[in-house]
């Protein structure tokens, strides 16, 4: 038998000992959950980036490509007005924003923008449109010189 003052003891873990652990990994925790929340916030920004990026690569190429293939270009209040052979495409700002219209079809670009002018260049223009970018003037410009044949006609047409 067993003596009755003899006491069987199991290792265990003091509470000093546990309460070190958990302040440790409570720690560890809260760093996790902070890079977590952390890279979370860089996402939601790369992603807006990349969007706002799309809107912009989508509206400047068909811009350009308007541009390139038009037969001609004019410009007035803040409006550009591209004539092809599908007809008249207008591009007019409303609200800081470029709207292009075609054929009653009203289109809003999704990119703001401040201004839209020509300015002359020795026999040519320049188109400029003014867009805002993150608190900043980007102007994207176009170098518009008529082609020769509508040179002639112009020629011939003041001529009479």
């Amino acid at each position: 038998m067993r003596d009755k003052l003899q006491i069987d003891r199991i290792n265990a873990f003091t509470i000093m000992e546990v309460t070190i652990v958990l302040a440790i990994m409570s720690l560890i925790i809260g760093i996790i959950a902070t890079a977590t929340n952390r890279f979370s916030e860089q996402l939601k920004s790369s992603s807006e980036i990349s969007q706002e990026l799309n809107q912009w690569n989508a509206m400047s190429s068909n811009l350009w490509r308007e541009l390139y293939f038009s037969d001609s270009i004019s410009t007035q209040n803040n409006e550009l007005i591209i004539y092809q052979k599908e007809g008249e495409i207008n591009y007019r700002i409303l609200n800081q924003t470029i709207i292009r219209t075609l054929k009653s079809n009203s289109i809003d670009m999704g990119v703001s923008a401040s201004a839209i002018y020509s300015e002359p260049n020795k026999g040519a223009s320049t188109i400029i449109i003014d867009f805002l970018w993150k608190g900043e003037v980007m102007s994207l410009k176009f170098y518009n010189k008529p082609l020769l044949a509508n040179q002639i006609n112009s020629y011939f047409e003041n001529f009479k």
